[in-house]
């Protein structure tokens, strides 16, 4: 007789093998799209492990243009920038830049002088018990 965690590593191998091979029965009926010359071509193989989807996958990445949600500037979403953020940060699929490159480091800025603040008031915070526990005990 088996026990529960065996069967549950069992369940799971074979839910793997059957997702293994699915996902070989999906590539081969979706037709391969020629890339544009400035395209990057996207690895495939990493983009199946990461992102659980049900639509189909780049096959190469090309520039696109936005506009940022702050301040409205005009900026280009590189391909190179796509590759980096889908295949090495691992972001969703379905993502998109919406911030310009100057309002994600203003954000970045504000967030990291608001931790400091906190931290800087939880120092103090911490201070003022320990002032006020010396006091009790030796009363």
């Amino acid at each position: 007789m088996k026990s529960e965690k065996q069967r549950r590593l069992e369940i799971k191998q074979r839910r793997l093998a059957r997702a293994k091979s699915m996902v070989n029965v999906y590539n081969a009926y979706v037709p391969l799209q020629k890339a544009p010359v400035d395209a990057v071509l996207a690895d495939l193989s990493i983009l199946e492990s990461n992102n659980n989807t049900y639509g189909s996958l780049p096959q190469f990445y090309v520039d696109r243009p936005f506009a940022c949600r702050k301040c409205a500037a005009e900026e280009v979403w590189t391909a190179k920038q796509q590759k980096w953020w889908y295949e090495v940060a691992h972001g969703d699929i379905n993502t998109i830049a919406v911030h310009c490159r100057s309002c994600r480091m203003a954000e970045r800025k504000r967030v990291e002088e608001a931790r400091h603040a906190s931290a800087e008031g939880m120092r103090k915070k911490q201070e003022a018990l320990l002032r006020g526990r010396g006091n009790v005990g030796t009363n």
